[in-house]
């Protein structure tokens, strides 16, 4: 099965050094950056996934995110990641049973506070039939491609 994870610039180096293995996961019982648990997609866009793309914070958000997030949250921050500017590329059997379709992974939540899709568009709604989580680490050499801006990513050697 072909999935793609969307994330941001800086986030890219740790990625490819150590793999996918956080995600946002919020529920009643799970904390903001649960291990071990990476958000896919079968869309090959970012658009209509609720992903940020570099826009500016709002007090108001500053304010909600902090209040929910104290432990992850900067105090000050302006504007959120571009979760556009990457896209990597996975091939993951549909047999892994860490493989599990957001959809379905919810509906054993059901009741239990678990991801409140309320505050987003409706095309993320639509969107939200195509998420997968993965419970467990995707390791580099499982990326098949990896995407910066939609150009292939050339990793830069450092000057000896």
């Amino acid at each position: 099965m072909i999935l793609y994870h969307f994330t941001d610039i800086d986030s890219l180096p740790s990625i490819l050094h150590e793999g996918l293995r956080f995600g946002n996961l919020n529920t009643a019982r799970a904390s903001s950056c649960e291990a071990g648990v990476t958000w896919l997609t079968t869309m090959d866009t970012p658009k209509g996934h609720g992903l940020t793309f570099g826009e500016p914070v709002t007090l108001e958000e500053r304010r909600n995110h902090w209040a929910r997030y104290r432990q992850h949250a900067p105090t000050s921050f302006t504007h959120w990641p571009d979760k556009s500017r990457v896209r990597i590329k996975v091939v993951i059997p549909s047999t892994d049973r860490r493989l599990v379709q957001w959809a379905r992974w919810r509906g054993r939540l059901a009741g239990d506070g678990a991801l409140d899709l309320a505050h987003l568009g409706d095309a993320t709604r639509l969107s939200s039939r195509s998420w997968y989580l993965y419970f467990g680490l995707i390791e580099p050499r499982r990326f098949a491609e990896v995407l910066v801006d939609g150009s292939p990513y050339i990793e830069q050697k450092e000057a000896a």
